[in-house]
């Protein structure tokens, strides 16, 4: 019971009066349901998305009542259950997120058709009709429409239901990239309806948001390189048609075009290659439109960006003709909203000559499971665990108790290190310093302690590797040998390896035992 009081204690501790607030507020309070009244509000004309300065969602509707997500298939008979929550929260969401109208080959008769269903279904729905999949369907509805000139009474009431529902159920209680999906939810009505209460309410969200999620070096500050991107798809999209919309405003063009060239960089040093980002925290492929697209997007839109040095969000990136290296010294996260946080401090992702070598493990889900615990946990990413512990007290699908500090951070021209105190609670430290020459990797690893702990150090590698183990070297095919010194013992292991959502490759984890210090070697051959 103790040890449960701490827990929450912990978690509790660093929300904001704001969200507990609202979290308590929320449970008495009724969401607004749709009604047969037809709501009066002055509608003139579409927003016009040219499609060739866009790009389509991924494909996720295969015919009349066949869908996939995450990549789990199902398909309806006769009729689409809008509460259809077999596998899961997430994707009962991306159900209702209405993703699928702005996929490619999607037909207009069967989208119109699905939002009507839709829509006869509406006063039943139920998750669909949380602050976060309402956000994404107002927007994708919009979009839809407005790109194929669409005038339907009923799915307009739809949108303006939902946008006033959503005016109501702000999620204040969770903050973070939530309280921005609803901000660009409200502009896009506001835009569509011409309606001045809907823009005044996500300007001002907006532009308070943007200002502390989005930190000076362009990172989004839940550090979570899936997320980054999916904000800056939409900013990026919303920034297009406000550039191209009738009524331009300038305030709002320029909050949203400063923040799309901040975010253009970050994303583009923490890649690789600008074709893929590395799997921190909650993180997975398949979920937005490939990197390069979000590049050509911007491009096309002659949106261009200068590199600023990656500083506060606490990625850093070294590379040379040889290699790619991706580090996290980062603390976790903001305090008030770690959902997406792993307990990971001091992970790296590395390529070497263009190929995935030593990679995050991923996540395959957002269900309350071992695998999900599994996969926050710090023996699933590249970095040091003490006595079996996590460095973060990551638990239940999205909460964090105690979590890691960054406390101490050098860095020169080839070098960087970090001391975290994620295991100050059995009087340790860990320090990680990276020297980064031409062909060497040189990894160090100390732990301060009045006591002795069984430290173990993993290495996460790529399915399409083979690692074979001679003494104390690791061999990575033509790639890299890997020696290690001061370890007690080094053993391989098999791991999931999840590259994206419900999928599953096997693949070999190495994990080496020491006590005191450890040194690596990545040798670049």
């Amino acid at each position: 019971m103790f040890k449960k009081i701490k827990l929450y204690f912990f978690t509790i501790y660093n929300l904001k009066a704001i969200q507990i607030f609202y979290q308590i507020f929320y449970l008495f309070k009724k969401h607004l349901e749709i009604s047969d009244k037809m709501y009066e509000f002055n509608y003139k004309k579409f927003i016009y998305l040219n499609p060739d300065k866009s790009f389509y969602n991924n494909k996720s509707f295969y015919s009349n009542y066949k869908f996939q997500f995450l990549n789990i298939e199902h398909e309806f008979k006769n009729h689409v259950d809008w509460n259809f929550d077999k596998y899961g929260k997430l994707w009962l969401y991306n159900l209702n997120y209405f993703d699928y109208l702005n996929q490619k080959n999607i037909s207009k008769k069967h989208a119109e058709n699905l939002i009507l269903d839709f829509i006869y279904d509406y006063p039943k729905i139920i998750e669909g009709k949380d602050p976060y999949p309402t956000s994404l369907r107002i927007i994708n509805i919009i979009k839809f429409i407005s790109k194929n000139k669409i005038k339907n009474k009923k799915i307009n009431h739809l949108i303006y239901n939902d946008s006033k529902r959503l005016l109501n159920n702000i999620e204040y209680h969770i903050l973070g990239n939530h309280i921005l999906e609803n901000s660009f939810a409200l502009i896009y009505s506001s835009l569509f309806f011409d309606n001045k209460s809907f823009y005044d309410k996500g300007f001002k969200i907006l532009n308070k948001e943007l200002k502390e999620q989005i930190l000076d070096d362009g990172g989004h500050f839940e550090l979570s390189p899936m997320y980054h991107n999916i904000i800056l798809i939409r900013i990026l999209n919303l920034l297009i048609i406000c550039k191209a919309y009738e009524k331009r405003n300038l305030e709002l063009i320029k909050l949203l075009e400063n923040n799309v060239k901040k975010m253009l960089s970050w994303s583009s040093q923490i890649s690789f290659n600008k074709l893929r980002y590395p799997l921190f925290n909650d993180s997975a492929n398949k979920i937005i439109p490939e990197i390069k697209q979000i590049f050509d997007l911007a491009e096309r839109n002659e949106i261009k960006y200068d590199l600023i040095k990656l500083n506060d969000s606490g990625y850093r990136k070294f590379s040379n003709d040889n290699y790619q290296i991706i580090v996290d010294v980062a603390n976790l996260g903001p305090d008030y909203q770690l959902a997406h946080a792993h307990a990971d401090t001091f992970n790296f992702e590395l390529y070497i000559k263009q190929k995935p070598i030593i990679i995050d493990k991923g996540i395959s889900n957002y269900n309350k499971s071992k695998s999900r615990e599994e996969e926050r946990a710090t023996h699933s990413h590249n970095t040091v665990q003490v006595d079996k512990k996590n460095s973060s007290q990551v638990w239940d699908i999205f909460r964090v108790a105690r979590r890691a500090k960054v406390i101490s951070c050098e860095e020169g021209v080839n070098y960087i290190k970090g001391i975290h105190d994620g295991y100050k609670n059995i009087g340790v430290l860990h320090s990680r310093k990276w020297n980064f020459l031409k062909k060497q990797i040189k990894i160090s690893d100390e732990i301060f302690s009045k006591r002795k702990h069984k430290c173990r150090a993993y290495f996460h590698f790529h399915p399409d590797l083979k690692i074979d183990n001679i003494d104390n070297t690791i061999s990575v095919e033509s790639y890299s040998k890997i020696t290690f010194k001061n370890f007690n013992s080094i053993k391989i292991k098999e791991y999931n390896y999840s590259p994206a959502f419900n999928q599953y490759l096997k693949s070999k984890v190495v994990e080496v035992v020491f006590f005191k210090k450890l040194e690596t070697y990545i040798n670049i051959i």
